[in-house]
């Protein structure tokens, strides 16, 4: 299961407009960061979007995740649209929100970067919807931001987890 086609091109067509290039990731990884915002951000906030951007690109650095942004987003059972066994369809009305996220996605591994809202968080989940929040056991949360709540886990040996990890 690829990313959709149309985000694809939107993002193609931002990059395109905007001359902002991705320099931190292949431009496959920038649109699977893409589609992965925009899924489970939609219609949120600018600031959002990129909280959502920064907890994959704190995966991307950390030792317990992939290193690779698509690898990150189509792990089993860690983002909400890939759970299926396919990608929620896209209406025409969507469309702005994909732009922004594409630009999200784009600024994000770009030389500019964005700002991480989340305190270094590895892990977010939307409490009001969620089924199965059993893995929040041990988790240090470090920011809510609209319905997504951030969370770290604890580095290995520091059960307080005071300490910040550079996990989901």
């Amino acid at each position: 299961m690829g990313v959709p086609e149309i985000i694809v091109a939107i993002t193609t067509s931002i990059m395109l407009s905007t001359g902002i290039v991705p320099e931190k990731a292949s431009f496959k990884e920038t649109t699977c960061l893409a589609e992965a915002v925009f899924f489970e951000t939609s219609h949120r906030p600018v600031k959002e979007k990129e909280a959502v951007a920064s907890v994959i690109l704190n995966r991307k650095k950390s030792s317990r995740f992939p290193s690779d942004i698509c690898d990150i987003v189509k792990q089993k059972g860690q983002f909400q649209h890939r759970k299926k066994r396919s990608i929620p369809k896209i209406k025409e009305d969507q469309i702005p929100n994909i732009e922004q996220s594409a630009l999200v996605a784009l600024k994000a591994v770009s030389e500019e970067g964005i700002k991480d809202r989340t305190g270094g968080a590895t892990h977010f989940v939307n409490l009001e919807s969620a089924t199965d929040i059993e893995w929040l056991s041990g988790m240090r949360q470090t920011k809510k931001l609209g319905p997504h709540t951030f969370f770290i886990e604890p580095k290995k040996g520091n059960s307080n987890g005071s300490q910040k990890a550079n996990d989901r």
